[in-house]
């Protein structure tokens, strides 16, 4: 991180992913009318004791506890406090084989444990804890656990205290959950919706607009489907079926979005199973899975951590290329993490220290060849993207990973297509480098190769793209020109599409007009079929029509040009582009180009006669105006009436900016003229003054404001309104 750069927070690090890979987070939205704030649940806490709302505290407890810490509980009866039973709640017993397939993050009370439930909304929440245990141990029930909640904030220290003594003095485990506990159970853990059932919440509070994505609804189908299936399957030893589908309710549970809690406690009932039922592979994916979810969901570095170690644990019991892969994904994770200051350098020098180590090991060995190479090109790319971080050269790094890249096919275990991605990627960082595009042209030939000729073609289009960012038109054309034949399948036809208009627009830039036409035009075939079928209008095929119109301007083709600008305007009528800023400002240009070459060109042919009112027709009326005065038909130009501006905004913006006032507002005629600024009040000073230096028959003013002076010539207009359908009339009563 550059000095005097604000630093950077995990969440701005890890938003990249989101942004990369958007199918894997949740696509659906809550949103609440009048949001419930953290304040004012904390307010509402506060005031339990002073509004007599014990049982509502208890409620909401008890659904808070069902939800994130076990699920087996029964609430006292009676009405608040306690009653005689001496505990708010209480858990009832439930069989191994039922708790084992929870997913609550703590594991919950199973078996034969058995926990006793304490609420209070008291502010002296020290005695009232103290009695509360003592009762419960006095029920002789046999309880293993004692839960105390209180609406009170409390000081870690302080309930740390208070646990230890009281767990040591009764012997049972005693935990105390505070007003903090709360707040982050409603705000953190999705326990929003039992806050506003239980804590008298206004009505307002819980109007809000759910919209479900279409991925989270798939999501959700297949949890439900799996979640139920769970609990009626019977598991007898070794069962892989089972445990993939607890890992991928895990999986499930993260894309929908769901608190945290909720989805660790389903990677902690997908561990916990995959010890008796699973094979130690599948532990690892799990522990894996679980990394990345940490790091990309839960934005928690130091959790990542703790499963890579436990991961390298797996690694050094036995190695294979798979898990070499999956470790060093989270440790690039580590490392891309401390190059940004997110976490203790030397933690992520002594794991990379380890890889290295591993390198030395595997080279010892005949056995594993696989692993080697993996780990050695693993080594090679870090350091290659150090040396770019650092703008050192990398030739010598280049050189040094080719012949590992080269020789990474012919190895089963290691994923080609993936080392080259790795490589192909760091096209964005790399600049203009012979020996990386050489090195970058060998890979592609052999993935070509090994694939279909669809898979190659998606591959050289990629590869034309990257070098078309870096403004290597003429190479990226070649990589292009690979994927037409392959793409032109059924199955492929909006590749097809994308690669013809992206090569006719390259090759109009290096200069190859007629070429550039010919893919252009193909591509606005396929695009208009599609028109004609669905009746949708790609924003693409204006796009493409656009630039055509451009060409044909270019090469100074008029018929060519009106044919396409005709069909560009019936389509974008249809998709209601025509109303869109920047389609009009274009159009607005090509008119006034052509305006500018009849000015160049040798009117005396008598077919230029016919082009006014063709263009006129078009709507391209700069252009056919023009003519018009040239050809010397000033008598068809529209000067009965000239628009002549007197508005204050007139001085605010020039010529050019005042037709493009008039033209996106519908106005065929353009401004005319202008009267001289004296001033905002002396309007009709400014009139007269035009007026006198001129020999005008007739005219009409309009305008919102009253001007005096003029009572025969002037029609005041409505400025809510406009110009109305009276207003015109008395203007051509004025005007005859």
């Amino acid at each position: 991180m550059k000095q005097n750069e604000p630093p950077i927070t995990i969440h701005e690090f890890v938003s990249y992913y989101r942004e990369l890979r958007p199918e894997k987070f949740s696509d659906s939205k809550i949103e609440y009318e009048v949001p419930l704030t953290r304040e004012l649940f904390e307010k509402q806490l506060e005031i339990l004791s002073t509004k007599k709302m014990q049982s509502d505290f208890e409620n909401f407890i008890v659904r808070c506890a069902e939800r994130l810490i076990t699920p087996n509980i029964k609430p006292q009866t009676g009405p608040d406090g306690g009653g005689d039973g001496k505990v708010d709640a209480e858990t009832y017993e439930v069989a191994h084989d039922i708790s084992d397939k929870w997913y609550i993050a703590d594991g919950g009370a199973s078996g034969k444990e058995k926990w006793a439930f304490a609420i209070s909304c008291k502010k002296q929440w020290k005695p009232k804890v103290i009695s509360d245990v003592e009762k419960i141990i006095s029920t002789n029930r046999g309880y293993t656990r004692a839960l105390f909640f209180s609406n009170q904030f409390i000081k870690s220290s302080t309930r740390a205290d208070v646990e230890k003594k009281l767990s040591e003095k009764y012997s049972i485990e005693v935990s105390i959950f505070d007003a903090l506990w709360c707040t982050n159970a409603v705000f953190h853990h999705g326990c929003i919706d039992i806050a506003l059932d239980c804590l008298n919440f206004s009505d307002e509070y819980k109007k809000k607009k759910e919209i479900v994505g279409l991925l989270d609804k798939q999501r959700k189908e297949r949890l439900d489907e799996i979640e139920k299936n769970i609990f009626l399957r019977q598991i007898n030893g070794f069962d892989t079926g089972y445990i993939d589908e607890l890992q991928e309710t895990c999986i499930l549970s993260r894309g929908l979005g769901r608190p945290r809690i909720e989805t660790e406690g389903r990677f902690n009932r997908a561990l916990r199973e995959c010890k008796h039922h699973g094979s130690s592979q599948q532990q690892f994916n799990i522990i894996y899975d679980h990394a990345w979810t940490n790091f990309f969901w839960f934005e928690d570095i130091d959790a990542m951590y703790k499963d890579f170690l436990k991961l390298k644990e797996f690694v050094n019991d036995s190695c294979s290329v798979i898990r070499i892969e999956k470790l060093t994904n989270i440790l690039t994770n580590l490392i891309n993490t401390k190059r940004v200051g997110l976490i203790e350098a030397e933690k992520v020098e002594t794991e990379i220290l380890y890889i290295k180590e591993l390198c030395d090991t595997l080279e010892k060995r005949d056995d594993k060849p696989s692993s080697y190479l993996f780990v050695r090109l693993y080594i090679a790319t870090q350091r290659l993207i150090n040396h770019l971080s650092s703008k050192e050269s990398i030739d010598e790094d280049i050189d040094a990973i080719r012949p590992l890249l080269l020789e990474a096919p012919s190895h089963i275990e290691i994923s080609f297509e993936a080392q080259y991605k790795i490589i192909t990627n760091l096209n964005k960082v790399i600049d203009d480098n012979p020996k990386y595009e050489d090195l970058v042209d060998a890979l592609t030939s052999i993935i070509r190769e090994t694939n279909s000729e669809q898979a190659a073609a998606r591959i050289e289009m990629d590869r034309g793209l990257a070098l078309l960012d870096k403004g290597r038109r003429k190479q990226a054309i070649r990589h292009f020109g690979f994927c037409i034949r392959p793409f032109e399948k059924e199955e492929c036809i909006e590749e097809l599409i994308k690669t013809s208009g992206i090569m006719g627009v390259t090759l109009y830039d290096i200069g190859l007009p007629f070429s550039a036409i010919a893919y252009l035009v193909k591509a606005a075939s396929m695009l208009l079929k599609t028109f004609y079928i669905s009746g949708n209008v790609p924003h693409l095929l204006m796009t493409i029509l656009q630039k055509l119109c451009e060409i044909e301007l270019m090469l100074g083709r008029l018929v060519m040009f009106l044919n396409w600008y005709e069909l560009m305007m019936i389509v974008s009528h249809n998709g209601q582009f025509s109303e869109e800023k920047i389609f009009k400002e274009t159009n607005m240009l090509y008119d006034g180009a052509w305006a500018c070459r009849f000015a160049a060109s040798d009117l005396k042919d008598p077919v230029i006669s016919t082009l006014p009112d063709i263009l006129e027709r078009a709507g391209m009326f700069q252009s056919s105006e023009y003519l018009k005065f040239s050809l010397g038909y000033a008598d068809e130009l529209d000067k009965d009436v000239k628009i002549i501006l007197t508005s204050s905004w007139r001085t605010v913006f020039d010529a050019e900016k005042q037709n493009q006032i008039f033209q996106e507002n519908g106005v065929i005629q353009m401004p005319y003229g202008q009267t001289l600024d004296f001033g905002y009040t002396n309007r009709a000073e400014e009139i007269n003054a035009y007026l006198n230096k001129r020999e005008i028959e007739n005219f009409v003013i309009l305008d919102d404001m009253e001007i005096e002076g003029f009572d025969a010539h002037f029609v005041r207009t409505n400025p809510s309104m406009g110009l109305t359908e009276d207003d015109l009339k008395k203007v051509n009563d004025i005007l005859e």
